[in-house]
């Protein structure tokens, strides 16, 4: 049974990964002949740049800092090993606010380009070797507009992660989007990603569609 832990990180530790919540029991997760397997929610770029920088590097342990409630000193942390990272589930929300221009259903702003390039350069710093083999996109955003930007950024970014696994490690990742409450959009959403998709644990053959083809509001 997978283990959930929610990650984030503050100015106080900006290197650090901070347990938001209760630390989960992985005592018996983690005992020798055991697989352990953990989903890790980030919802923030920052969080996975962290994560991925802490990946990339050849401890077989990650230092996770203990919510500020649980810590017995300023630095009580606990350890997490690499290897039960197994799956990532990303919450995005996309932010529309009135300084966004709407234009052939696609949304543009002063916030809306770092925001979407600050996810690029943390999936980016994920390492081409990990134990990840799902990902799931909570994206908490129910703006038409943002559909198309939304659809882009995904497609991008589970792309780069896939073909890196698949020549890596010869895995292939399997994603999956939640979160959005309009099940067309979702399928356009899921349309862009790549390989196998994954939907209540069965898996959903991939439409042979484009992206433009699947993104393409009426």
């Amino acid at each position: 049974m997978a283990v959930s832990l929610e990650l984030r990180t503050d100015t106080e530790h900006p290197d650090t990964l901070t347990a938001s919540s209760e630390c989960p029991d992985i005592y018996e997760e983690t005992m020798p002949g055991n697989t352990p397997y953990l989903l890790v929610t980030i919802n923030d770029p920052e969080t996975l740049s962290v994560l991925g920088s802490k990946l990339a590097t050849s401890d077989a342990d990650i230092r996770i800092l203990k919510p500020q409630s649980s810590r017995k000193s300023a630095d009580d942390c606990f350890s997490l090993p690499v290897t039960a990272i197994r799956a990532l589930q990303i919450g995005i929300s996309p932010l529309v606010s009135s300084d966004y221009v709407l234009y052939n259903g696609d949304i543009f702003g002063p916030s809306m380009t770092p925001f979407i390039q600050s996810w690029r350069d943390a999936f980016r710093s994920l390492p081409e070797r990990h134990s990840i083999d799902r990902v799931v996109f909570n994206v908490r955003c129910e703006d038409p507009g943002t559909v198309r930007k939304s659809g882009h950024l995904l497609q991008e970014v589970s792309t780069g992660m896939y073909v890196k696994a698949k020549r890596t490690m010869g895995r292939e990742l399997v994603f999956r989007v939640v979160g959005w409450k309009d099940v067309k959009h979702k399928r356009w959403l899921e349309g862009a990603l790549p390989g196998k998709k994954e939907e209540l644990g069965a898996p959903v053959a991939k439409e042979d569609t484009t992206i433009a083809d699947t993104l393409h509001l009426q």
